[in-house]
């Protein structure tokens, strides 16, 4: 198993499109083709015309550190999604991160418990689920109450 810690991500940008509507001035943020952030201008309040910011994974203890604000610039959006992306990557799952699991157990989704329970209940079944993610032999969302067996 890859130590994900340890392993370097290119985190790329697209702009957000909802509802078939592109929006302007909003990204999300991408790494490994999961979203992991979400950038954009702030368009009223105080804060109108700054930049802000939203780290997507993590759970529990995680989710409670501070995943979102905002920032002067779109680049100092992005370095934020980025510091928290691997501050997730360094810290333990049990604590809401991702230290250890594969890129297709981040969302936090009914698939991804799904496949944290294999790992751990059937290690090789959960091999082969992942391998038929990444080469699309199986969907990620297959409806409620899917599962892999």
């Amino acid at each position: 198993m890859t130590n994900l810690s340890r392993k370097t991500y290119l985190l790329t940008f697209a702009q957000t499109v909802i509802g078939g509507e592109t929006l302007r001035h909003d990204f999300v943020v991408m790494a490994d083709g999961v979203i992991i952030g979400r950038i954009k201008v702030i368009a009223k309040g105080p804060n109108e015309g700054r930049w802000g910011w939203s780290f997507l994974l993590g759970h529990l203890d995680f989710r409670y550190r501070g995943v979102d604000g905002d920032a002067a610039t779109k680049q100092e959006a992005a370095q934020q999604v980025k510091f928290w992306f691997q501050e997730y990557l360094e810290t333990p799952s049990l604590h809401g991160g991702g230290l250890g699991l594969e890129p297709e157990e981040w969302p936090p989704d009914e698939r991804s418990m799904q496949l944290r329970i294999l790992r751990v209940s059937d290690p090789d079944l959960h091999t082969k689920v992942i391998e038929g993610l990444r080469t699309g032999i199986i969907e990620r969302h297959l409806g409620a109450g899917a599962n892999f067996s």
